[in-house]
């Protein structure tokens, strides 16, 4: 199988590292996957890429594209490839973004009804976490998949262990 994963690429590394995790898991696990970062901010950034992700898959095969976020998913609605589109929610796209009065923005608006609306057209939704289960509509679309943890890189320690080194690390910030 051959996944497309569709995501920002403005971040300072080019890529999230929770959609480069998210990948090279699957990579281990023998999918074969490429990366599509999207360069530019905002609903100009987005609609600047939709040209290039249709070129990107016209000169390749996928089986699936994998967006990250509502927008990507636009974006790779917006292709009209005839790929099923699976769509990981990440959460203001699903809930809106708010000031900080509390308030949901003229933005956060637009990012939800951007995040309702291509539900009709994903195949399959991804939500990280029950509580965005609320803002999705199409129910049997959906699957609850939290963002997992890097076990290479994190250990459990006991609560102890962890203060200590929380307080460790404190102690040499404030010398520098």
């Amino acid at each position: 199988m051959k996944v497309l994963f569709v995501s920002s690429g403005n971040s300072r590394t080019g890529i999230s590292p929770i959609v480069r995790n998210q990948g090279e898991s699957l990579r281990k696990n023998g999918i074969d996957l490429e990366y599509f970062l999207i360069v530019g901010k905002g609903l100009k950034g987005y609609y600047k890429n939709i040209l290039h992700l249709k070129k990107f898959i016209r000169k390749n095969s996928y089986d699936i594209i994998h967006a990250h976020y509502a927008l990507c998913g636009w974006l790779a609605i917006l292709t009209f490839s005839g790929l099923p589109i699976i769509v990981s929610y990440m959460g203001c796209d699903a809930y809106g973004d708010y000031n900080e009065k509390g308030r949901i923005t003229v933005k956060g608006y637009l990012l939800m009804l951007f995040g309702l609306t291509l539900q009709i057209f994903a195949k399959t939704i991804i939500v990280k976490s029950k509580n965005l289960l609320k803002y999705m509509y199409f129910k049997k679309k959906i699957h609850v998949i939290p963002n997992g943890v890097d076990f290479e890189v994190f250990r459990p320690e006991s609560k102890i262990e962890a203060r200590k080194l929380l307080d460790e690390a404190a102690t040499r910030q404030k010398k520098n």
